[in-house]
Order: structure tokens, then sequence, then C-alpha cells
């Protein structure tokens, strides 16, 4: 994981999202915040993803992205040949599986750790 830029993509306002960051303690961690309104489109448009990788200097490709909406977040990563991890709380899909799912965030350093 060392050398890796984190970052967010939301649909949400980037000002919350930064301060969510901040309430959980975790907001130094993250470089890059990419809100729907940066870039003109949401989720699940390809732009908003090809925006995250602009500003993290990378290929779609080199991009590791978590997400919790299947529909929102995996499928347009699966398009983009972004390698998806799928947090899946048991809320959704329960009829759909993926390779790379996650039911905890607590599972994903390891899960990280062992396909980054």
């Amino acid at each position: 994981m060392k050398g890796n830029r984190l970052g967010v993509i939301t649909n949400g306002d980037r000002t919350q999202q930064r301060q969510k960051l901040d309430r959980m303690g975790i907001a130094d961690y993250f470089e890059i915040v990419v809100a729907s309104g940066d870039v003109g489109y949401s989720k699940p448009h390809p732009r908003i993803f090809e925006g995250a990788a602009e500003l993290a200097g990378r290929k779609l490709k080199e991009l590791t992205y978590i997400g919790d909406d299947y529909d929102s977040d995996i499928e347009p990563c699966e398009a983009l040949k972004i390698r998806g991890v799928w947090l899946n709380r048991g809320k959704e899909g329960k009829d759909k599986s993926f390779p790379r799912m996650i039911s905890t965030l607590h599972e994903l350093k390891g899960h990280l750790q062992t396909t980054v």
C-alpha cells in the first residue's frame, strides 16, 4: 500500500465529504476528493472516474476502487477496467457475487495487501 495515493469519489458535496473524513479522523490519508460537481458528472458516469484518475496521475487500469453500491460503483469499474472491490454489507445484491467482495471495512486492509 505504500506509495499509493488515496482518494474519494462522491456524488455528494466536496465540503461535506471532507468534513466526514475530518470527523472520522482520516482526512489526512486522502489527497484527492472528486465530487460530482467538480467534473459535471455523477457516478456511474465514466467521466467522474476518469477525472479521479487524472488527478491521481494514473491510468484507469492502475486504480483500485472500493465502493458499496454495485450499480454506481462496481459496474462502472468493470466497464473501465478499474480494479473494483465491492463493500457489500448485505443491504443489496444478495444474489450477486463478485470476486473482490468484502462485507466490512475491517476486511479491507488484508484484502488490499493480497490484491494490490
